[in-house]
């Protein structure tokens, strides 16, 4: 009977620690936020639990008002239509955790639709993780609606050399890059240096198997790089457009949560972070003073530690 209780006792501590850990990585706290007369901005937390805070402070960001994502079973593109879905489902539940619940599934229809109206491409994002152009889609087109306004999030190889034609893909040989693509053989591609934005932003992303070449005119670095970068964005006209290194499906959670991070805070070419803090919130609401910030400026909070499990992002 000792032994028995012992064990009870044992599993008991177990427990608790994981729950514990639990509690760390998903915090069920909220934020909100607000100026006061001094421009001093006044950070409210509230939740049942402790948590890691971690807020930066930002000039020049700026996210779409709404993000579609094409995902079409009849496009799949290089990858599998299970895989993007599953990865990009993923996506879409850690921006709703991040504040942003503006996403929308799209198929080929409503692709057309949206790269065709290019009146309303400011303000819209498009995601596209499968690597590969619908045929009937072509890379002017893309091209158009993006120096039009339009954001596009694009992951697997250079846009407009691979087209989907529903049945396989075709390799055209051109593409907006050309030779400025990674399609080195060596799989996967890794690299090491950190720009100073994945530093502040704690971007994890380390591969760059469809990255472009780091120094590309008119890039800017936010991932990891070396000769190529694991994300890079660039400006497109009144549009952008961000280059992922990698597919979709092959990042772990800690990768797609920075991810969440990256594109709910807005983090463009031009976005410098002025200031970055940590604070920890006990077991009772409280209210922290980020302290005055510039108007027209932003600020990015985030829950949870090492991976963030949940943020918002206040446009002051």
């Amino acid at each position: 009977m000792r032994s028995f209780i012992v064990v009870l006792a044992v599993s008991a501590v177990i427990l608790a620690a994981g729950a514990a850990t639990a509690y760390a990585f998903n915090p069920q706290v909220g934020f909100t936020a607000s100026v006061n007369g001094d421009g001093d901005v006044i950070v409210d937390v509230n939740g049942a639990w402790p948590a890691e805070l971690t807020y930066r402070v930002m000039e020049n960001a700026e996210r779409p008002d709404r993000i579609c994502i094409f995902l079409d079973e009849e496009y799949p593109g290089m990858q599998s239509y299970r895989a993007q879905k599953k990865s990009l489902t993923t996506f879409e539940e850690m921006m709703s955790r991040r504040g942003y619940d503006s996403i929308e599934f799209v198929e080929l229809p409503g692709l057309k639709q949206i790269l065709t109206d290019t009146s309303a491409a400011p303000g819209t994002g498009l995601m596209m993780t499968g690597g590969a152009l619908p045929d009937d889609v072509t890379q002017d087109m893309v091209r158009t609606w993006m120096e039009s306004g339009g954001t596009l999030y694009w992951s697997g190889p250079d846009i407009g050399r691979f087209v989907d034609d529903g049945e396989e893909v075709k390799d055209t040989g051109t593409g907006m890059f050309g030779a400025s693509v990674n399609y080195t053989e060596d799989d996967p591609y890794l690299v090491t240096e950190a720009s100073d934005i994945a530093l502040e932003m704690g971007f994890a992303g380390s591969r760059a198997r469809y990255g472009l070449v780091s120094d590309y005119p008119g890039s800017k670095v936010l991932g990891l790089y070396d000769d190529y970068s694991s994300l890079s964005v660039l400006s497109m006209g009144a549009g952008r457009l961000y280059l992922f290194g990698t597919n979709f499906d092959e990042y772990d959670v800690e990768k797609a949560a920075a991810i969440a991070d990256i594109v709910a805070a807005g983090i463009t070419e031009n976005t410098v972070i002025t200031d970055r803090g940590e604070l920890h919130k006990g077991y009772w609401d409280q209210s922290f003073d980020i302290g005055n910030t510039n108007p027209g400026s932003s600020v990015y909070i985030t829950s949870g530690s090492p991976v963030s499990a949940k943020g918002r992002c206040f446009f002051l």
